[in-house]
């Protein structure tokens, strides 16, 4: 069943035009079809009522939740092409909270003052769409920032994935019970020795993925991954 992020108000569903147009024009709904809106972190089974104009009622609240019971922030320094894209889109499916683009020392890409809106209104329209088709109950925060502007974030667990750390697997740094959590991933290039010293210096623990050297966006996937599923064992 569609899912939708939407508005609620007075039992009726709010859509904007785009919504509206994949609704009835790509999955050509009909008058009694039924779709999901997430209202406010609120799930709603809803069915059209009239096609024109088109009317959505709501029919009952739905009690679901695939949040995870963690604040999780991924940062993830800016890589070429479509990486960038395909980390929003899976950070999303991967349950994150707050997706935090960094431009470090050795990343190619940089945004400047002009395209940064820009850049950000695609990158959570991507989330958006993630996290409609993963059936998530919110659609995760996109910013871009500075590494020096990252200790202003804040995280009880904080971890840098370092490709020279040998001797400190990440996953079994991680305790059930924080409440929030931020992994920092480099770019192709990795980080320089005073990047990770001064996140060393605010409180993030350096950590290992592995033996091998991992591409910037297998780690970033790798990393949420492990996580995910560690912190959802009962």
């Amino acid at each position: 069943m569609q899912r939708y992020f939407a508005k609620v108000e007075n039992n009726n569903v709010v859509l904007d035009s785009e919504q509206i147009h994949h609704l009835l024009r790509v999955m050509r709904a009909k008058l009694g079809s039924r779709i999901e809106v997430v209202a406010d972190g609120v799930v709603f089974l809803c069915e059209i009522s009239n096609l024109s104009p088109l009317e959505i009622k709501t029919i009952t609240k739905l009690e679901e939740s695939r949040e995870l019971k963690q604040e999780i922030t991924l940062f993830y320094c800016l890589a070429k092409g479509e990486k960038n894209d395909l980390i929003v889109q899976k950070a999303t499916e991967l349950g994150v909270s707050h997706i935090v683009l960094v431009q470090s020392k050795r990343t190619v890409v940089k945004i400047n003052d002009a395209d940064k809106n820009r850049k950000i209104a695609r990158f959570k329209k991507i989330a958006l769409e993630a996290a409609e088709q993963c059936k998530r109950n919110l659609v995760p925060s996109v910013e871009i920032c500075s590494l020096k502007e990252i200790p202003s974030y804040f995280a009880e667990a904080k971890f840098i994935a370092y490709e020279n750390e040998k001797n400190t697997p990440f996953i079994k740094q991680v305790n059930h019970d924080v409440k929030s959590i931020a992994l920092v991933v480099g770019c192709e290039g990795g980080f320089e020795e005073d990047e990770v010293s001064f996140l060393i210096s605010h409180g993030y623990q350096s950590v290992s993925l592995g033996k091998r050297i991992l591409r910037s966006e297998t780690a970033a996937i790798t990393m949420l991954g492990a996580l995910m599923l560690h912190l959802e064992e009962e």
